[in-house]
């Protein structure tokens, strides 16, 4: 038998083995916690096939399924054999818009209040899209995949982008104290990273025993940052591969 035949017998036998996870969050996290119950126990080389909740908590229905605002997680997803001191790469197979609304933060950032007012958009009043905030809410183009403010802002600039729909979250559960969905580290968390999309692969390093890997805080579009506070917040289907790289790998 010859060496490529070999691997071809053995990639083979392993996308036999491989299973399919579709599963979907009856509760969504605000930590990168081990403490919380496992979503999935997946093995390396499974697909799993899930939802995101955007950053108040609505679903693709448009259902509120958090009490907070602040990057519910979707999670944890156990994989087994990973210990630490190994990574996990996440490739990230889709991530799709699902739903036909989204929404933005209002004012821009800036180093003096005055300088966010004068730059801001028109006011909004509060409750366009959550109680007692006040948001700028988008129309996303489920079949284009474009993303709009669904008042007009401007007569003179078409502010119709194309959608890049990205994760701001995807981590793992560090040992100790768990941080909560708001900040970043290095087991990932809040990232915001624009080029966290589909078709990429994450390498995230397994700090407990069976990582605790969480995705969230789904953007229909984010530019290099979030100036005005957020990206288009929305819901997302997202598929996902896991794969383990053994400390031993890399000794």
């Amino acid at each position: 038998m010859t060496m490529r035949l070999l691997i071809l017998v053995v990639l083979s036998a392993a996308m036999a083995c491989a299973e399919v996870h579709t599963v979907e969050n009856e509760t969504n996290y605000h930590t990168f916690s081990s403490q919380h119950p496992a979503l999935a126990r997946i093995r390396p080389g499974d697909v799993v096939v899930t939802r995101t909740v955007d950053s108040a908590g609505f679903d693709y229905k448009g259902i509120r399924r958090t009490k907070t605002h602040g990057n519910p997680l979707t999670g944890p997803f156990y994989v087994e054999g990973a210990e630490p001191g190994d990574a996990v790469v996440v490739q990230l197979n889709r991530v799709r818009l699902n739903r036909a609304t989204g929404y933005t933060a209002y004012r821009v950032g800036a180093a003096t209040p005055e300088a966010g007012e004068k730059y801001s958009p028109k006011p909004y009043a509060e409750g366009a899209v959550l109680p007692g905030r006040t948001e700028v809410p988008f129309s996303i183009d489920l079949k284009n995949r474009t993303a709009r403010p669904k008042d007009r802002l401007s007569d003179h600039v078409d502010l119709t982008f194309d959608a890049v729909p990205m994760l701001g979250c995807i981590g793992v559960a560090p040992a100790g104290e768990a941080p909560t969905s708001g900040p970043a580290g290095s087991y990932g968390g809040n990232m915001d990273y624009k080029e966290i999309r589909e078709g990429v692969s994450v390498m995230l390093p397994v700090l407990v025993p069976g990582a605790y890997l969480f995705i969230g805080d789904g953007h229909a579009l984010e530019g290099d940052g979030e100036a005005v506070g957020s990206g288009i917040e929305t819901s997302l289907d997202v598929q996902f591969t896991v794969a383990l790289r053994k400390k031993s790998q890399s000794d």
